[in-house]
């Protein structure tokens, strides 16, 4: 509530329902007070606000004639002065604002005060016919006389005048310190000399400070504001538009000087004898030094009283902060979906702890995981007010990271900040948090989660056992469930329905089509157009769901070929309904999210060397290949080292991922497996390689996608390759499939493990 102008026009119901009955007796006047002052407990002879009871200027006969109505104090508020007419005053709009005399003599009215505490008014015959807006104020000089502190109300009863009664604020005594003391914006610093906050001392009420002349800087000042060990004064505003001290308010015009006693003591002297009509202020705004063995935090000052009376106080004039930025995430933690474009990222904040933290011209970098790449910036907002104190950077779609340039001012200026909203694709199998590593030459550096990536659909299913050689086998069934409703994509490509594509392992085929059917939610299939292609069975989406939805696979029959190794059968859930960002996929989007015709076997921005969702154990190969020697190897990605039964050796190339396969070098993997030097053959004529394992004879050729075993022919889908220094390099599945082993993947520790 506003203490300084309080103006009533409420009316209570009680009244309502009386005005009524009887119009005549309706109070319609508007009273109002005009100033609200905070004074001393003990002030003596003190004129409080001016209450003022005004007729409304559609009704000016309301207040009534040869009526009377009280003013009364509240207890511990006394009247000073037996003085009616310092009080009570008639304001009439041509004669202009008359005091009322103790004989009421003026303009009729009689005004009597009947003891300490109440006035009682009355009007002059005729008032209320006078067509006139009357206005009677009433203002009292009063004494503190045992009151408790707070506001102070003066009550009026209107009786039968017209007046509107109430209780109205009209004063306050202020309790406790005669000062208040604190710090207008803290600012935060570094070890350069800099200006904290503004140090502010106020009156709780007008001539709470003595009256004191305090101009002698060789004797005790009107108040001392002391720093901590390791910090200094600097008698100096650090500005050339600012003065160190100043009087405000009661206190305008007043004189200050500033003395630092001891570097970390600021003296304030003044002379004070000719104020107290109005509360005063004093501000300051002087600079701190940090000494080098300050600690971070907050600076607190003590200012204590001395001649002048200021009342004792803590405040936090500045904050002490290492140079560098605050790096964060702003808002909840969104869900980047894998296999997906133009997922949004929760919005990251990079501001400067202290301004100046951040070097002009320098370059900022943000980078995400690997999985991740960035294909559009979808808000740049700089909170410094300098539109260009960072260089928005341009997206390509195909990189993990933003670089930019910081082109703010510098130290001197406001604390640069920067908030940044990404969209990225993330890849078809990833899951975890998003991190963001801040770095670079700028002096910006931290960390921040963005996100977390999740994967589209789970699989389950229970690994049975079968055979090599064996057609028609049944495996057990396949469940592709939904991690929340709407995650298979279901819009169409080019007027077609997307699909859900599951692959089983080289070497195993479907013998016929299962049968699939949404065994939960309400996700709709095209089940009329399912269909099966050696490994691959094709599932299209007709429909997306609004219930996280499952979709069982049963029925299942497959065909093993006889050269397929012992191990794991995987099946991998595939197609565009479930990855729509693999480098196959028909179509991207560009940074302005719109669509852009795709390029066949090339990573186009947003895309990944990875079409799998999801991979699944389906059964297990139980029956060796004929003649097969037990061993085992480990082949690690990007490492040279070989394990063989425990025994370390180095191989000349390392295992390497391409186009979402894993490359080993043949050689080294047959050696693992027993077969001798001898038995390994290199024609470069026609750059074929010839394997002789027991009684198994394997051929492949350089650059061609058909490899022979014992004389039979098999189709690969991809071709060996030579990499530096001469060694042939091929898929761990067709190595395995070639050599009738066991070859199992984990992707935790990019190790394989041959059998």
């Amino acid at each position: 509530m506003n203490k300084l102008k309080k103006t009533v026009a409420s009316i209570s119901t009680a009244l309502i329902m009386t005005t009524m009955l009887t119009p005549a007796a309706m109070a319609m006047s508007n009273n109002s007070v005009d100033i609200v002052k905070s004074i001393a407990d003990d002030a003596t002879s003190v004129k409080l606000g001016k209450l003022t009871l005004k007729e409304d200027s559609d009704f000016t006969n309301d207040i009534q004639g040869a009526t009377s109505f009280t003013y009364t104090l509240p207890s511990g508020i006394k009247f000073a002065s037996n003085a009616v007419y310092d009080m009570v005053y008639y304001n009439d709009p041509v004669d202009g604002v008359k005091p009322l005399s103790n004989s009421g003599s003026h303009y009729g009215f009689t005004v009597t005060k009947s003891g300490d505490y109440t006035l009682t008014i009355q009007t002059p015959s005729g008032l209320q016919d006078n067509n006139i807006q009357d206005m009677i104020s009433i203002q009292p000089l009063i004494k503190v006389d045992g009151f408790d502190g707070g506001d102070i109300e003066a009550t009026v009863n209107p009786l039968d005048s017209g007046v509107t009664g109430g209780k109205y604020v009209i004063g306050r005594v202020a309790t406790g310190q005669k000062t208040a003391a604190s710090c207008i914006k803290v600012q935060t610093i570094g070890e350069q000399d800099a200006r904290g906050g503004i140090i502010r001392i106020e009156e709780n009420y007008a001539g709470s400070l003595e009256k004191v002349t305090a101009t002698d800087t060789t004797k005790d000042p009107l108040f001392t504001v002391k720093l901590p060990n390791n910090y200094k004064w600097i008698d100096d505003a650090l500005d050339a538009n600012d003065t160190l001290v100043n009087g405000l308010a009661g206190f305008s015009g007043v004189t200050f000087t500033t003395v630092v006693d001891g570097d970390r003591t600021l003296k304030v002297y003044g002379d004070l004898s000719g104020t107290g009509a109005d509360r005063g202020i004093i501000e300051i705004t002087p600079g701190i030094n940090v000494g080098s063995d300050a600690k971070y935090g907050d600076i607190v000052a003590s200012v204590e009283g001395k001649t002048g009376d200021v009342s004792d106080a803590d405040i936090t004039v500045a904050t002490y902060a290492d140079y560098g930025t605050a790096i964060a995430a702003k808002g909840e933690l969104k869900t980047a979906l894998a296999g997906q474009y133009d997922n949004e990222l929760t919005k990251l904040s990079i501001k400067e702890n202290i301004a100046g933290s951040l070097f002009k011209g320098r370059k900022i970098r943000v980078d995400l995981p690997s999985w991740v790449k960035v294909t559009n910036i979808k808000n740049w907002d700089v909170k410094t007010g300098a539109s260009d104190a960072f260089v928005e950077p341009t997206v390509n779609g195909k990189d993990s990271y933003i670089e930019f340039t910081y082109t703010g001012n510098g130290v001197g200026t406001s604390k640069a900040e920067l908030e940044v909203t990404l969209e990225v694709s993330v890849k078809g199998d990833a899951q975890g948090d998003i991190k963001a590593v801040v770095s670079g030459r700028a002096g910006a550096q931290g960390e921040a989660i963005l996100g977390k990536a999740v994967q589209a659909v789970t699989a389950t299913a229970e690994a049975r056992e079968l055979r090599v050689g064996v057609k028609n086998q049944a495996l057990s069934d396949i469940v592709i469930a939904e991690t929340d409703k709407g995650r298979i994509m279901s819009d169409k490509i080019d007027g077609a329905y997307r699909n859900i594509m599951v692959e089983l392992s080289d070497g195993v085929e479907w013998s016929s089509t299962p049968t699939v059917q949404v065994v939960e939610g309400n996700l709709e299939l095209d089940t009329d157009n399912i269909s099966k292609d050696g490994s691959f069975l094709t599932i299209p989406v007709k429909a997306g769901s609004t219930q996280a939805s499952k979709v069982k696979i049963s029925d299942i029959k497959a065909d093993l070929n006889r050269t397929i190794p012992e191990g794991d059968v995987t099946a991998k859930i595939k197609g565009s309904a479930v990855v729509e960002n693999d480098k196959d996929a028909a179509k991207y989007y560009d940074n302005t999210g719109a669509e852009v015709s795709g390029n066949a076997g090339v990573i186009d921005p947003g895309e990944f060397d990875q079409s799998t969702a999801v991979q699944v154990t389906v059964a297990k190969v139980i029956t060796p290949a004929p003649g097969e020697q037990k061993r085992t190897a480990l082949f690690q990605i990007g490492n040279s080292k070989l394990n063989i039964g425990g025994v370390e050796s180095t191989m000349d190339v390392a295992p390497y991922i391409k186009n979402d396969r894993t490359y080993l070098p043949v050689r080294y993997v047959a050696q693992a497996v027993g077969v001798n030097d001898s038995n390994m053959m290199f024609n470069s004529n026609d750059q074929s390689v010839v394997l002789i394992k027991g009684d198994r004879v394997v051929k492949m050729t350089i650059g061609s996608n058909i490899m022979t075993v014992n004389g039979v022919s098999i189709q690969m889908d991809t071709a060996p390759e030579i990499v530096a220094p001469g060694r042939v390099m091929l898929p761990v599945g067709w190595v395995a499939q070639a050599l009738g082993i066991s070859a199992k993947w984990d992707g935790a520790t990019q190790t394989v493990t041959i059998n």
